[in-house]
């Protein structure tokens, strides 16, 4: 999730852990704050992307599941204002698929 690891790019957070615990940051070649990613016990929380200027662009949300689904997330979605122009929960479809993502 996230940009993240791209060329000139720098994690913060705990890297030696086997488990991922907390809160790591990713900051582009500028400095400036691409992502967060929080994890508890190995499983993921919450990331949240930005835009260059520093709004939040997206806020991917694993808290917030599906009704009857063990899995599923929800995401929302910003303009460059900061206003929640989209929120989207990801389930599967009544086949059991996961929704195609774009990317």
């Amino acid at each position: 999730m996230g940009p993240c690891g791209g060329k000139g790019y720098k994690l913060e957070g705990d890297t030696k852990s086997k488990i991922l615990n907390g809160e790591y940051k990713w900051y582009d070649g500028k400095g400036k704050l691409s992502s967060v990613h929080i994890f508890k016990d190995g499983e993921y929380v919450s990331c949240k992307e930005y835009f260059p200027t520093g709004e939040l662009s997206q806020h991917f949300d694993y808290t917030k599941k599906c009704e009857g689904q063990t899995h599923g997330w929800t995401v929302l979605i910003y303009d460059k204002k900061g206003n929640l122009i989209l929120t989207s929960p990801t389930c599967k479809d009544e086949n059991g698929n996961w929704p195609k993502m774009r990317g």
